[in-house]
């Protein structure tokens, strides 16, 4: 009796450990493949301001500026022909969009400005991006600027 239940306890750690070590190979194998492990989503925010980066603004990260002409940006300034659009992580939580949505919004400027034939001139934070998904945020704006640019010319 006594050695039925020692079997069958020693049995249970066995196929316990088994699973811990099949659960461990397949977190090892989603991270070594850039699977997405679950994380709060970021939110993201774009500003119009006079510069390319106003320093000082607690909690956003700049991760793109794009200079538009002011008919399609809000005035900031009073005698300069530009705005700049700042694409900012908002880590306060308050930010309007989620980072696809911050990505079609972007494009979709700097395709409204090769349309118009405007120059377009950016600024790309790179360093700024705190994941993989920033950063190739940042790659895909900036490639997309240079692909309007080759466009236009």
């Amino acid at each position: 009796m006594i050695l039925t239940v020692l079997a069958a306890a020693l049995l249970l750690l066995l196929a316990s450990g088994w699973l811990a070590y099949q659960n461990s190979r397949l977190i090892a194998g989603r991270k070594g493949s850039g699977a997405a492990v679950h994380t709060p989503s970021r939110r993201y925010s774009v500003f119009s301001q006079a510069t390319p980066c106003q320093l000082g603004d607690s909690g956003r990260g700049h991760l793109f500026s794009l200079r538009l002409p002011l008919e399609s940006a809000a005035s900031v300034t009073e005698g300069q022909g530009y705005a700049w659009v700042t694409l900012c992580r908002d880590d306060t939580g308050q930010g309007e969009m989620l980072l696809p949505d911050a990505q079609r919004y972007m494009l979709s400027r700097i395709r409204q400005l090769a349309g118009q034939g405007q120059p377009i001139e950016y600024v790309a934070y790179v360093e700024e991006g705190v994941s993989d998904l920033e950063q190739e945020l940042i790659l895909n704006l900036e490639s997309a600027v240079k692909e309007a640019v080759q466009l236009a010319d």
